[in-house]
């Protein structure tokens, strides 16, 4: 009898129903599996189920059961050596952390998951962490900060050719621009976050498209603006940027004078 081929089956199949939003098929499959793991001591396994709930009763709430599911995960990872799955039980964490109201212990979990993700070189979790980082700044209110950590993101995703989360991460740099009154930054930022979503087949790109065919209604101005960002948003939104590492560069000197 191959136990630990049904455990992986069913583990399985819980991650497939909540790709489809079967947040009760995927539970029942996981509560399945993660008794079979222990029973065979599949310390591996038991910690990916672990994690998994946290991440469904993120889904539905459930922050206390969350952290109580991703608290049995964590030791367990680390007392394997699976650094992997160290690294991206602390970005749940995080994700736990911002969903509690804390931002600076979100923004802790995400630097340490990110010191692990890039020792162990992977790049597609180091780009998750700097987006992540960068959403807990502008949850702090640093949006300055925001936009150069969401940046460090956009650079990676860019690279390995993740339009989905590129498209995110460039919306979450756009609210920071605006919440900084740089608002033709921000549509530069959004105006790109668009196009990664189209080609991402993300639904979100359709709330773009009504927040631009509401800002064209503002007049032959507005209408303009839109013109230029169509060949112009990435020149507008790097030199956006610049403004902005200098005026942290011009900041920080004045501190330690």
């Amino acid at each position: 009898e191959d136990r630990l081929g049904e455990a992986n089956v069913l583990k399985a199949m819980g991650d497939l129903l909540m790709r489809v939003d079967d947040l009760a098929g995927a539970r029942a499959s996981y509560e399945k599996a993660l008794p079979i793991f222990r029973e065979i001591e599949a310390r591996l396994g038991e910690a990916n189920v672990l994690q998994a709930m946290g991440d469904l009763l993120m889904r539905v709430d459930d922050l206390a059961g969350a952290r109580a599911s991703y608290e049995k995960a964590l030791p367990i990872f680390r007392e394997i050596e699976a650094r992997l799955g160290e690294a991206n039980v602390l970005q749940s964490l995080g994700n736990l952390f911002l969903a509690e109201g804390d931002p600076e212990a979100a923004f802790a979990s995400y630097r340490e998951g990110l010191r692990i993700h890039a020792e162990i070189g992977n790049l597609l979790g180091v780009a998750g962490s700097y987006g992540y980082l960068g959403r807990a700044a502008k949850s702090a209110g640093d949006h300055a900060r925001a936009i150069l950590l969401t940046e460090e993101a956009i650079v990676i995703y860019r690279r390995i050719t993740d339009a989905w989360s590129e498209g995110i991460v460039l919306s979450w740099q756009g609210e920071s621009f605006f919440a900084l009154e740089n608002g033709v930054a921000g549509l530069a930022a959004m105006w790109q976050a668009r196009e990664m979503m189209r080609a991402s087949e993300n639904p979100q790109a359709r709330q773009l498209d009504a927040l631009f065919a509401q800002f064209a209604e503002q007049g032959e101005e507005a209408k303009q603006l839109l013109n230029e960002l169509n060949g112009k948003a990435e020149e507008i939104r790097q030199r956006s940027i610049e403004a902005v590492k200098a005026a942290i560069e011009s900041q920080a000197g004045e501190q330690e004078s």
